[in-house]
């Protein structure tokens, strides 16, 4: 029994997932230990800040890593240097963007970034967090788990230690602050990347618009989700700083079930393969199998969120308690049927995914703008959450009734040969 507990601690999936819980956690104390350290009005500056570093690194690796998971497997030095071309010009499009403080990203987002200096602090420091990002994308394909799990703990060292000295000097400078938690914390990551990047074999381009395709086509879909989770955000930064801080703060409570959810993700993406029809159905009945235990924990889990948040939280606590109740719920519910669209990559069904999200995307754009403002904000969040978790679940609908079709057509196929 020992022994089938230290196999089970060591394997790489189980390295994978503390790395990841690790990653999340060091995400997660930046926003449950700033309001502590910080006066009120330089935290609500920083936190929705960092909030928006979250969403611009998102936005950026949207469909990049799943694009090599997926191809990986056929040709992976070929794809491997895909991958890091893609990922280099993404860089150089982020400095670009740094540069000038006014540009249409940093205006809709309402980062407020007058300085270049203070601007190429925003962006650098999406930067460096995805080189983190990169890396781990490629170490998950060549199943580098110890690596990730090494660096991993180098930057949530750092980042306690960082955060520490924020509270001991006093450091109220949101940007400084920004740099501290995003910027040095990767400078080892930097150089992983770097030396990846020169190190890798560039091959011809021969099938690079296809890769391209690929991982626009779920750059698309996930920057739409992504911005639309969004929107009652950046309209809150508008009118209620307080209610921008709330949203931002419970958005990075929700990073422990995010990582659970990529971490999976990132596994099956490269596992699944709709040639094999009898592992995505083994796979779908473990998902059906733990569905009822996993909504009481979710239920449990948003309770204590709750109380938590109450005992926490500087000012505001009831508002900033429900929203962060009610982000965790929701997380937790969209994570699961993630496990299911995630198969829109295996069986390429992203067209009806981005229509999905860019539905969404419009729903909750229209109500924020127009109806949000003169309701209470719980039942705008209810509503807004409520759109995206339905789609979510037609989502899922549809890919459930392309695998029952698909198992029809093999068993029609079987009996003929028959």
């Amino acid at each position: 029994m020992l022994s089938g507990i230290r196999k089970t601690i060591g394997s790489g999936l189980s390295k994978f997932l503390m790395a990841n819980m690790l990653y999340s956690l060091s995400t997660a104390l930046v926003s449950l230990l700033s309001p502590s350290i910080l006066p009120q009005a330089p935290y609500e500056d920083f936190i929705y800040i960092f909030q928006m570093v979250l969403f611009l690194t998102g936005i950026f690796t949207a469909g990049l890593i799943p694009g090599l998971l997926r191809y990986h497997k056929y040709d992976g030095q070929k794809y491997q240097s895909f991958y890091f071309l893609t990922a280099g010009i993404i860089v150089v499009a982020l400095l670009i963007l740094g540069l000038f403080p006014g540009n249409f990203l940093s205006s809709w987002l309402k980062i407020g970034a007058d300085s270049v200096a203070d601007s190429m602090l925003v962006y650098s420091s999406v930067i460096f967090s995805l080189f983190f990002i990169f890396n781990r994308g490629f170490q998950t394909a060549k199943e580098d788990y110890a690596s990730i799990f090494k660096d991993v703990i180098v930057i949530f060292v750092a980042r306690i230690l960082l955060l520490g000295a924020v509270g001991i000097l006093g450091i109220s400078d949101p940007y400084v602050i920004l740099a501290m938690v995003c910027i040095i914390p990767f400078l080892y990551e930097a150089w992983i990347f770097i030396s990846s990047f020169f190190r890798i074999r560039f091959c011809t381009l021969e099938g690079y618009p296809d890769f391209l395709e690929f991982i626009f086509k779920i750059s698309v879909a996930g920057i739409i989700f992504t911005a639309t989770s969004r929107l009652f955000i950046i309209a809150s930064r508008f009118n209620d700083d307080s209610l921008a801080a709330a949203l931002s703060f419970a958005a990075g409570l929700t990073g422990i079930i995010s990582i659970f959810n990529t971490t999976f993700s990132s596994v099956f993406i490269g596992k699944l393969d709709y040639r094999n029809h009898e592992g995505i159905l083994s796979y779908m009945g473990k998902v059906r199998k733990y569905l009822l235990p996993f909504l009481g924990l979710t239920l449990l889990v948003g309770t204590a969120v709750f109380f938590f948040v109450t005992l926490i939280y500087p000012g505001n606590t009831l508002q900033a308690a429900m929203i962060s109740a009610l982000t965790v719920v929701h997380c937790a519910l969209m994570s699961y049927a993630g496990l299911i669209t995630l198969m829109t990559k295996t069986y390429n069904l992203l067209n009806a995914q981005i229509m999905l999200n860019g539905a969404s995307f419009v729903i909750v754009w229209l109500f924020v703008k127009f109806v949000a403002g003169g309701l209470s904000e719980y039942i705008s969040y209810i509503i807004i959450n409520s759109v995206m978790l339905l789609m979510e679940l037609v989502l899922a609908f549809i890919v459930l009734r392309h695998v029952r079709r698909q198992g029809e057509t093999i068993l029609s196929e079987n009996h003929g040969n028959a």
